[in-house]
């Protein structure tokens, strides 16, 4: 009887182990998947899309080397074989940057995306009826490519549908997009982490659900005018197959380049750097501290006047033989160099309505504005440089007699008006000329578009602007 007693108390301990084991394990490990790349093995996560459908989520994976030391300022390096297991269950790092408040986040080891699939090969089997693979878009975010992340976009809603979802880091500011003009910092810096981004898709999506020969690119505002700029690249032939650039192309005034070295020497010296030659300016850049580097940026107009950091032109050179961008870009236009791809390109009715209604709310920044308004008009405007000054001055009075008619102080009322004013200068034309600049030379798979929609959270709703 006791022999018996004990056989069922040791039955009755090992099968408790056994399910203590299997709790433990599942607690441990509950939602975790894993995929193997190139690289090696990751582990991700589920989540649960808006509408409850479960998704898989890989967060920070590394693209390529990090771009520090004498990599700074260099092409981006293709990426290194991790050992173990990368845990992919966590948001990488931001590139540096400062925020509005002037604090500098981030760190130059920030290039890593990620990926968002609602269904997986291992997991689903065949996903697509035609193909077995999902059709890819890899999201490369805005911020006057000063500012930034990946991590400030959601895959809650695109993962309602059938859809692997890529979203990037890539170099920011100076880091990104510092150019002399020569072989020293040819630039383009931060297209180039972004096409490095894009052959590690192709070589690795399919791992996801993804079809590697079906990808879009899309992106807002500066990620628009970078979007522009890939299907202007050689560089990145044959990585993506459509692209949407909302509310930014590479023509845009704002995303032009108009004096790289200029803008070299000139971060050179907020920083104590020589300006001697470029070597001498892109050494001591190279070695400056990066907090320093970047907290450079608050001291330097980005919103409304000349942007210090945009993508820039490369010359072929044999130290510089691949130059992302083999010209200007409405030069490359004309000349029919780019890739005759399906583009929906467009913009927003009100851009900027949230900054420039803030902007004119606030006492100091009106009668700042008020007290410099030649000075701030001129800089919205973005005239082409090669106007004569009675030019200029006769563009620039009949802009202010069509938008405020005629006033030349302006009050909270004025706000729409500015806002109008800006758009159409710095958005709405911009996509126009674009557009023609296209049809011109046979592009003819281009949709575009104007988004006018104000709903109820639409800022011009919430600053109570008025048309």
């Amino acid at each position: 009887m006791q022999t018996k007693w004990r056989r069922h108390m040791a039955a009755l301990i090992v099968s408790c182990a056994l399910q203590m084991a299997a709790h433990v394990s599942q607690a441990v490990d509950s939602g975790a998947i894993r995929v193997t790349v190139q690289q090696g093995v990751m582990k991700g996560k589920t989540m649960t899309s808006a509408k409850g459908r479960t998704f898989y989520s890989f967060q920070g994976i590394p693209y390529a080397k990090p771009p520090t030391g004498l990599l700074r300022f260099r092409d981006t390096q293709p990426p290194t074989a991790w050992e173990g297991e990368l845990d992919a269950t966590e948001p990488g790092s931001l590139c540096m940057q400062v925020t509005p408040l002037g604090l500098v986040v981030g760190t130059e080891d920030c290039l890593i995306l990620n990926i968002f699939t609602p269904l997986l090969p291992e997991q689903n089997g065949s996903h697509n009826e035609q193909n077995g693979e999902l059709n890819v878009m890899v999201w490369i975010h805005g911020g006057a490519f000063y500012s930034g992340s990946s991590e400030q976009y959601s895959a809650q809603y695109l993962m309602d549908k059938n859809v692997v979802f890529v979203s990037i880091n890539y170099r920011l500011g100076v880091y990104g997009f510092l150019s002399t003009g020569d072989d020293e910092s040819p630039g383009n810096y931060g297209l180039k982490d972004q096409t490095a981004a894009l052959l590690w898709v192709k070589k690795n999506i399919a791992a996801f659900g993804g079809n590697p020969n079906s990808v879009t690119i899309f992106g807002q505002s500066a990620g628009g005018s970078l979007v522009h700029c890939h299907i202007l690249s050689p560089f990145s032939e044959g990585l993506f197959h459509r692209a949407i650039s909302m509310a930014g192309t590479a023509i845009s005034p704002w995303a032009s380049c108009p004096d790289p070295l200029g803008m070299a020497q000139k971060q050179a010296k907020l920083v104590n750097c020589s300006t001697a030659n470029t070597s001498t300016i892109v050494a001591c850049l190279r070695n400056t501290d990066p907090v320093l580097l970047v907290k450079t940026y608050p001291s330097v107009p980005l919103i409304l006047e000349d942007m210090l950091y945009t993508p820039c032109p490369e010359h072929k050179t044999s130290r510089n033989p691949e130059p992302f961008l083999p010209g200007d870009p409405l030069d490359l236009i004309r000349a029919g160099k780019f890739k005759k791809i399906p583009w929906i390109v467009g913009a927003n009715s009100q851009d900027m309505a949230l900054f420039i209604s803030a902007l004119l709310d606030i006492n100091v920044a009106r009668n700042k504005i008020n007290k410099n308004f030649n000075t701030f008009f001129e800089n919205i405007l973005f005239l082409p440089p090669n106007l004569t000054k009675v030019q200029a001055d006769g563009v620039y009075e009949k802009v202010i007699d069509f938008y405020l008619n005629g006033t030349k102080v302006l009050s909270q009322q004025d706000a729409y008006q500015i806002i109008e004013g800006y758009t159409d200068r710095n958005f709405i034309y911009p996509v126009k000329e674009t557009v023609d600049a296209h049809l011109a030379v046979g592009h003819d798979e281009i949709f575009w578009y104007n988004f006018a929609y104000r709903g109820l959270y639409s800022t011009t709703t919430i600053t109570s602007l008025r048309n």
